[in-house]
């Protein structure tokens, strides 16, 4: 909605236009169902002003807006709604205290604000021993991430050390100085005693980032490859703490790069799920698996959350069209929430329509608010109470559409699909969509015979063109045996369909594609094939560039 977006950017004077024209200040969000104070008290860079006006006019002070500011707000917007009548420890998610919901949200490694902001809350009254029914509280929360200092700190404000079920040895390995662990060390007959978290002496100085411990440790026996609870590596303590040295020093002492924990997580899983940098390339140089998925089928590239990481996967070879909707906003500067546009802009524009060049710019407001947004068909349906479903509605919620990103900068993305057959805004789109990688992009539309609907496809860059091979399409548009293969200009973006012979893979979709410069081809393996029906492909294609001839490989 509007007054989201004007509270998003800082727009006081829009907000006070939407007041004045009647919408309700804690009116929420179809697509987040969030007031705006919620959004705005989320955002760590938010602009005070906004805050205050938005409180000033009534904006309720909620157990929801509290718990999004202490987990990513500024400081000062907690000092602000804690003023404003904010009700310490009165969280919506249970009986979890403000401590700890602050130590979820900001107890990573590396995080400056988790000190300051657990100062103000104890300042405040907060409770520093509150157990949820879940068995959480901030002290354990902490622990369990590795943030000693801040365990430290809450153990000095009266926290229960009892729950952390700690050994003296476990303490020194935290928080003791080098001497007092070394004469606790030569006292312990039994290296194996856990913590809450079934961590052993030697497990908890790697997520703690003292390799001087660890190495004295293992001296003194300690087993390698202990494990954690739920099976948890010890590569992993080194990476959850951003220890890139004893992640290193682990590499060097010849521990299994893809070892999996009870959820078949590896250790590259697990630095890209966390945004460590540093630790993933590491592992990446060493030989690690990106392809190794874990037991929920989640993979480096599905959980990569910066755009300097999925830079890193892609290099090594990734595809980046496996990226989440929320990296794909990342990447394309979408930003969640409604789509900023006009029922008349609705109206003219919510169906898809086909280039009638090669290409078309394709200029539609109601598009490039989707783009924005990049919300489900929908939320538009629900904001403007239509009922129609004689046609779907344009959305760029997709699956099956491929993202390639140029030398340049620039990121292209081709055609997918949106929701499944049965739904009434189930369409297959046949446009490519150009980002500058600077918030700005350009559609482009092509007529039906030039590009057909095309989805599940794969998109192999080589010099300034894609090739685009397969689709899984429509059924009636389906020919078993045939295997489309087009290519796109990334200069003009005209788009030319390739005629290829030989023994094709037949109608593909689903699958890999990638290029040998050495043998000049395009190799295709995996993925489903469509005969009478989808069957698995086991086996391999080649496309030849200078003849366009297919062959089956080994």
């Amino acid at each position: 909605m509007k007054i989201h977006d004007d509270a998003r950017s800082g727009n006081i004077a829009g907000i006070a236009a939407e007041l004045a024209a009647g919408v309700a200040i804690d009116c929420l969000e179809s697509t987040s169902r969030q007031s705006a104070l919620h959004c705005v008290s989320a955002m760590p860079d938010a602009r005070q002003d906004v805050i205050e006006f938005l409180v000033k006019q009534g904006a309720a002070v909620s157990a929801p807006v509290f718990d999004a500011a202490l987990q990513t707000g500024s400081l000062d917007t907690i000092k602000f709604l804690i003023n404003s009548g904010a009700t310490i420890d009165g969280s919506q998610n249970g009986a979890c205290g403000s401590l700890t919901i602050a130590a979820y949200g900001r107890g990573h490694a590396g995080n400056q604000t988790l000190i300051p902001v657990l100062t103000l809350l104890i300042e405040h009254g907060a409770d520093v021993n509150i157990v949820s029914k879940y068995s959480e509280s901030a002290l354990r929360v902490l622990s369990c991430r590795g943030r000693f200092d801040a365990v430290e700190f809450l153990l000095g404000h009266g926290a229960d050390e009892k729950t952390l079920a700690w050994t003296d040895l476990i303490r020194a390995v935290a928080l003791g100085t080098y001497e007092e662990f070394e004469a606790l060390l030569l006292q312990c007959t039994n290296l194996e005693q856990r913590d809450y978290w079934e961590r052993t002496p030697w497990l908890v100085s790697l997520l703690a980032g003292d390799l001087n411990k660890a190495q004295r440790l293992l001296t003194a026996g300690a087993q390698i490859n202990e494990v954690g609870r739920c099976g948890q590596i010890p590569m992993m303590y080194a990476i959850e703490g951003n220890h890139i040295h004893v992640l290193e020093w682990l590499i060097t002492l010849g521990i299994d790069l893809n070892a999996t924990d009870e959820f078949g997580q590896t250790a590259l899983l697990t630095a890209t799920e966390l945004g460590r940098l540093q630790c993933a390339s590491r592992l990446l140089n060493a030989g690690a698996d990106r392809t190794k998925s874990s037991s929920n089928g989640e993979r480096p590239i599905t959980t990569v959350c910066d755009i300097q990481m999925l830079k890193l996967l892609t290099e090594a070879g990734e595809d980046p069209s496996q990226i989440s909707n929320e990296m794909h906003h990342i990447l394309t500067g979408a930003v969640p929430g409604d789509p900023r546009t006009t029922n008349e802009e609705y109206s003219k524009g919510k169906h898809r329509e086909f280039g009638q060049a090669n290409p078309q710019r394709m200029d539609n407001a109601f598009w490039n608010a989707m783009i924005q947004c990049g919300c489900r068909a929908y939320h538009p349906r629900f904001m403007f109470n239509d009922e129609d479903e004689s046609g779907p509605v344009w959305c760029y919620y997709r699956y099956g559409r491929t993202t390639t990103i140029l030398p340049d900068g620039r990121i292209v993305e081709i055609a997918g699909e949106h929701a499944d057959y049965y739904d009434p805004d189930f369409c297959i789109y046949n446009d490519v969509t150009v980002f500058d990688g600077k918030g700005n992009f350009e559609i482009w539309g092509y007529p039906e015979h030039v590009f057909p609907p095309t989805d599940f496809h794969s998109a192999t860059l080589i010099g300034d063109h894609i090739y685009i091979i397969g689709s899984l399409g429509y059924q009636e548009q389906r020919r078993p045996g045939e295997t489309p293969v087009y290519r796109l200009d990334c200069r003009t973006f005209t788009m030319e369909c390739i005629k290829t012979s030989g023994e094709m893979p037949g109608w593909i979709s689903s699958h890999t594609a990638r290029f040998s410069s050495g043998a000049n081809c395009i190799y295709v393996t995996g993925g489903k094939i469509y005969r009478e029906g989808l069957a698995p492909n086991h086996a391999a294609f080649a496309l030849d560039l200078r003849t366009y001839q297919w062959s089956r490989v080994s």
